[in-house]
């Protein structure tokens, strides 16, 4: 047990001695009276003496229990562990608070929000310090700190959390502690101590460790979170395929209900001048899908909104998302072969007649062009959004730069491999693709192709593209196909074999599809000249899923989360850097003094060459959507959000935080409320058996009066 004001008890033990005093120095005198006999008074009177002893020992010790009572309340014990760290302290201390600012920390209910109550928490464990040096760090995702180490300097960290806001990021928990862990052990202290005001969300918290810390720091948890959580949230907003002009396009809008009820919602979306309602019920701690198809009218940049309308909640600022996609004109496609155009039937020959009826245009005009790689520079090549490569044989470096360039600014590229030269090219387009091209398997290029004949498919993964255009009698349909030609390849990593799409009777891969940055790679090991599959009906519409899958590139229309570093490689047709500009495209985004970096990558004298340009930028200042315009063109945009974890606003428990983050340290937990309610206790009830011992003592001498 323990005391928060110990004063008492010392005025109490000097208190106590009254009802002693009083009662011995009003005790009752003998007094004299003459009387004729004496003896049936004696009887009256040793009755009443002992009657007297009684009422007058009782009397003494109810009034020195209601002086013991009064100090005890004065001086408000309480008998449970108390708080690891005090909110006063002084002498060779070092405290650090840990403040939660992530976007969690903005809900709330009759419009005070869980941010409110951290300040007033944080501003109250500084106030407290006497000659004490304190840090304070404000946990995103990334931790924020007012000063580099402790400092003695209260004041200007007491204004710092008076100013601080919700910022729209996950809590990064590991990162802020490990940060505290740092300020920690670099102060000489004595005694150190962490406070940690969070609403302790489940998302963030859940494999939170202390082990960091350094030995014999006293942690005390201090929760902010309300009672209310229930929240509806919009969680991504994406498109399922790249948006290409007069074609529908699905947008996927995930909503979550992270409360105990089903719940009935409507979808405002708005993109560009399109505009739809989207209602739906969304299951009690579950998620539904929202869909519908758009059609665009013109190619370019396009922004919007998806917002959820008369949505009453713990948390309104996850209630609306941006979003941004580029919608593309008809693509055009580049076939890069030596093979004579003439030569038919040629694997040329067979892949330019699928493409031809895949990529169809309205008009009639063809957006296939075809080219003899060894006779005409890269520069001179007509724009394209997928490249087709089969029988090139060896491409030069200069080939080689400009078609990585290309890719990883998020062309597409479709490389049908049938001789050893083609392993040569790919080896080396690997080297030129950088870290950012991880293929799940290697050609070998020490076969010969020619013993490889009549293969049959023996794998195919029919729920992923192109093969699930066939539905459910992918395998059936494709029993007829045999295959020629092509490479033995070597698994590079069996965490990567998911890409390996189907495979062949002698365990060769047949098809893999794999990203290069913001580009994709499909590579069909196949010879098509020495095989029946192109007269088969299964192949033009599976060329087609897999054409239209490699010009969606490394498609990410979702918004990027706040806190995290943006970093995006600009279109093929940025040339110079000088000329970009980057804005916020709404009045909604928030401004700030700088937007990040627009650089070169591999670029010698302003001029890109096979890195290109690329926007990063380190601290998204918060949701909303920025552009990167040239001239008076939108080149870029990106929408930025908060993430979808920060929605679930279910907390840990104080069992859980104590047992299983505190590791078996001493740690305290409080909370706003239940701090005066533990203080308060004992004084309520020490008040109210003072007053039962002050009315029993008059009910006694009543007793004793008759």
């Amino acid at each position: 047990m323990a005391f928060l004001n110990p004063w008492a008890i010392a005025i109490g033990v000097l208190v106590v001695g009254a009802p002693l005093a009083v009662h011995f120095l009003t005790r009752p005198r003998p007094v004299e009276f003459p009387l004729s006999t004496i003896q049936l008074l004696q009887e009256v009177i040793q009755q009443r003496r002992a009657r007297s002893r009684l009422r007058d020992w009782l009397i003494l010790l109810l009034r020195i229990a209601a002086i013991c009572l009064l100090v005890a309340t004065f001086s408000r014990p309480y008998f449970d562990d108390g708080p690891a760290v005090a909110r006063t302290a002084e002498g060779d201390t070092a405290r650090v608070i840990l403040l939660d600012v992530s976007q969690s920390m903005a809900a709330g209910s009759g419009g005070a929000q869980r941010i409110a109550q951290g300040r007033a928490a944080a501003i109250e464990f500084l106030d407290g310090l006497r000659g004490v040096q304190a840090g304070v760090i404000f946990m995103g995702a990334k931790p924020r700190t007012v000063f580099d180490q402790i400092s003695p300097n209260l004041p200007s960290l007491r204004s710092a959390v008076e100013e601080v806001t919700v910022r729209s990021e996950q809590a990064n928990v590991h990162a802020a502690l490990e940060r505290a862990a740092g300020m920690l052990s670099e102060a000489n202290h004595e005694k150190r101590e962490l406070v940690i005001i969070s609403d302790f969300q489940r998302g963030s918290w859940g494999t939170a460790r202390l082990d960091s810390l350094p030995e014999g720091t006293e942690v005390q948890f201090h929760a902010v979170a309300s009672s209310v959580t229930d929240n509806v949230a919009i969680t991504q907003v994406r498109f399922a395929e790249q948006p290409i002009i007069g074609q529908p396009a699905q947008i996927e809008i995930d909503v979550a209900n992270f409360s105990d009820n089903d719940k009935n919602v409507s979808c405002q979306l708005a993109v560009d001048r399109l505009q739809q309602q989207l209602d739906a019920e969304v299951p009690a701690r579950g998620s539904r899908t929202l869909t519908h198809s758009l059609t665009f009218d013109q190619a370019g940049w396009k922004h919007g909104f998806v917002t959820l309308t008369a949505n009453l909640d713990a948390l309104s600022e996850d209630d609306s998302r941006p979003l941004t996609v580029e919608v593309r004109d008809t693509p055009n496609v580049v076939l890069l072969s030596r093979q004579s155009e003439s030569a038919a039937p040629s694997s040329s020959w067979f892949l330019e007649q699928a493409l031809s009826i895949t990529l169809a245009r309205s008009d009639g005009a063809s957006p296939l062009r075809r080219i003899h790689p060894m006779r005409m520079r890269p520069s001179k090549w007509p724009a394209a959004d997928l490249f087709v490569i089969d029988h090139p044989g060896a491409i030069d470096d200069e080939a080689v730069s400009f078609l990585a360039a290309n890719i990883r600014r998020g062309r597409g590229l479709l490389y049908v491999t049938s001789e050893l030269a083609d392993a040569m090219n790919l080896q080396r387009l690997s080297e030129a693709f950088g870290s950012g091209f991880q293929p799940p398997v290697q050609l070998l290029s020490g076969s010969a192709s020619r013993s490889r004949k009549d293969l049959f498919i023996s794998r195919v993964s029919g729920r992923q593209e192109p093969f699930r255009v066939l539905g459910s009698t992918v395998e059936a349909a494709l029993r007829p196909v045999r295959l020629g030609g092509g490479l033995p390849t070597q698994a590079m990593d069996e965490g990567l074999r998911d890409q390996v799409l189907a495979e062949l009777s002698d365990s060769s891969a047949l098809l893999y599809v794999t990203s290069a940055d913001a580009g994709k790679v499909g590579v069909l090991n196949a010879d098509l000249g020495e095989s029946n599959w192109p007269v088969q009906a299964t192949f033009v519409p599976i060329l087609g899923e897999l054409v239209q899958g490699l010009l969606r590139g490394g498609l990410d229309t979702g918004a990027v989360a706040c806190g995290d570093p943006l970093v995006r490689l600009l279109p093929a047709e940025v040339q110079s850097v000088e000329a970009l500009t980057v804005r916020p495209a709404t009045d909604a985004t928030p401004v700030a003094d700088e937007y990040g970096r627009l650089q070169t990558t591999g670029a010698a004298n302003g001029q890109a060459r096979q890195g290109g340009f690329v926007w990063a930028w380190e601290d998204p200042v918060g949701p909303g959507v920025y552009e990167v315009r040239q001239q008076n063109q939108t080149v870029m945009a990106v929408a930025t959000a908060a993430p979808g974890l920060e929605s679930d606003l279910q907390a840990l428990d104080e069992t859980v935080l104590k047992d299983r983050v505190g590791e078996g340290r001493r740690v305290g937990y409080s909370t706003p409320s239940s701090e005066d309610d533990e203080d308060d206790h004992w004084w309520t009830w020490l008040i109210v058996v003072c007053l039962l011992g002050l009315i029993s003592e008059i009910a006694m001498l009543r007793g004793f009066r008759v």
